[in-house]
């Protein structure tokens, strides 16, 4: 699973990623809640909601960030011939997010961040 994260920065660099983890899920919600469209009753509600529940916390971000695209695409494809910049955008986002990873500020980091192994120290003693 590592091999999914290339760092997790913090900092201001982790504060952006978050921004961006929270900014793609909005827009996620924003377009598969619009009607008409595939995901606007029951049950296909909850592809976007988990996606969107997922980057909120950070959880398997470049997994779910790849997940967007084939959502959005969806939400594209609605009916009406329609067709602006938001979709692009948040595919562009989604891209770019799948590829910097998670950040310091998420689930992921906390699950699969660097660790600190601490040898113990060992005493030498002739007393005993």
């Amino acid at each position: 699973m590592q091999r999914l994260f290339s760092a997790f920065p913090g900092g201001p660099p982790g504060v952006a990623l978050l921004i961006m983890r929270i900014a793609l899920s909005v827009l996620l919600l924003d377009g598969a809640l619009r009607p008409p469209g595939p995901f606007t009753s029951g049950v296909a509600m909850l592809a976007p909601w988990t996606v969107a529940i997922a980057l909120w916390i950070g959880l398997f971000t470049p997994v779910f960030s790849a997940m967007c695209v084939p959502l959005v695409l969806a939400i594209c494809v609605n009916g009406t011939g329609e067709m602006d910049l938001g979709p692009v955008c948040t595919i562009l986002e989604a891209a770019a997010l799948a590829m910097l990873g998670p950040g310091a500020y998420s689930l992921d980091a906390r699950l699969f961040g660097r660790r600190k192994i601490i040898f113990p120290r060992h005493h030498e003693s002739g007393d005993e």
